[in-house]
């Protein structure tokens, strides 16, 4: 697929905007937007697109590595067969990305840096009206960003590249539901 089969939209999400929305549980790392259907440019477009982190930044104070999940993803899950239940969060979440600490200056200034060697792309419904993003540590605890200043710091700009409707015929993007045995 070539560059002019994509018609791109980006949606600068701020941790901010995201406390005062129904849903959001900042104790439990979920953060919720309501999207204004104007936040999206382009009209002739498919009913799928691919969802990606193209920029993103959080406070250090959340620590050493931070995993960015979400549910919106038809494309992603998490695996988890070997792991305790008390371990175990919801497998439907898929990966967005990942952050990691890292130091600018030695022992002095430290900065929370968003680690994408190549985006991860999820295929979702075009258009969402509502964004939810997870929260995690890397053994999977929910972080808290309750407490000040982590629930006003922060902003996440999602990519959503949509297939040229014209293009999109040539594609086959299908959900399959395997029978569980």
């Amino acid at each position: 697929m070539d560059d002019t089969s994509i018609i791109c939209d980006y949606v600068t999400l701020f941790v901010d905007d995201a406390a005062s929305t129904t849903g959001t549980d900042l104790a439990n790392g979920k953060l919720v937007w309501n999207i204004p259907i104007n936040s999206y440019y382009f009209k002739d477009r498919g009913n799928v697109c691919l969802m990606s982190i193209a920029d993103a930044a959080l406070p250090r104070e959340l620590g050493e590595n931070v995993v960015i999940m979400t549910q919106q993803g038809f494309n992603g899950t998490t695996s988890q067969v070997d792991s305790a239940a008390a371990d175990k969060i919801n497998a439907d979440l898929a990966v967005l990305g990942s952050f990691s600490n890292m130091t600018t200056t030695p022992l002095s200034n430290f900065r929370m840096k968003f680690s994408s060697p190549e985006p991860i792309k999820l295929l979702t419904a075009a258009k969402p009206r509502q964004i939810t993003l997870f929260v995690f540590d890397e053994d999977k605890t929910a972080k808290d960003m309750s407490s000040q200043p982590l629930d006003r710091e922060g902003h996440f700009t999602i990519k959503f590249q949509y297939v040229n409707p014209e293009k999109q015929r040539d594609l086959l993007y299908s959900q399959e539901y395997k029978p569980a045995f």
